[in-house]
């Protein structure tokens, strides 16, 4: 095999899944070794690892609908690779993946790309629909008339189990 040009297009982990799976499904009844020994094992875990994927459940004709409805909104062509690769389900994920994103966007047209990615990539572990529209507000409580914020907060012995994890980690 010889590389023409390196970079000539960008794949998509569903166009890589499925390449593998036609070449696995291919290649079954044929007995002949192949000139690579670890062909066959790099290619089974690439398939299994792109299973645990959401492209998994995609199919050539929604990649294409998401990639055309995502016209409308000013994304970068890694972006969208991201957006298909991870099809992400909330807005934390999103911000991630998009550069610059609170610049960029507003928190509706974030929403908008969540519904339009759940519509045309659907997924079995998506949240329910009111969850992408509330956000989270910190609990607040008030304590001899000033307001406090509580976060997520943790008992002592789970602070003191968090740092023997860092302290661990650290030694390394």
């Amino acid at each position: 095999m010889e590389i023409i040009n390196e970079r000539a297009a960008l794949l998509s982990n569903y166009e890589v899944y499925d390449y593998i799976k036609q070449g696995v499904q291919s290649r079954k009844g044929r007995n002949k070794p192949s000139d690579t020994p670890n062909l066959a094992t790099v290619e089974l875990e690439l398939k299994m690892y792109l299973e645990s994927t959401p492209c998994n459940t995609q199919s050539e004709d929604q990649v294409k609908q998401t990639l055309t409805s995502l016209l409308d909104y000013s994304l970068t062509k890694f972006e969208k690779l991201q957006l298909l690769n991870l099809r992400p389900r909330s807005l934390v994920e999103l911000h991630v993946l998009l550069e610059e994103c609170e610049e960029r966007f507003e928190e509706d047209k974030l929403i908008e790309i969540l519904k339009l990615l759940r519509e045309t990539l659907p997924r079995t572990d998506d949240p329910p629909l009111e969850e992408l529209e509330a956000e989270e507000e910190p609990e607040e409580t008030v304590v001899n008339g000033a307001a406090e914020v509580s976060h997520n907060s943790y008992s002592s012995e789970e602070a003191e189990s968090q740092d023997r994890t860092f302290l661990s980690l650290s030694d390394f």
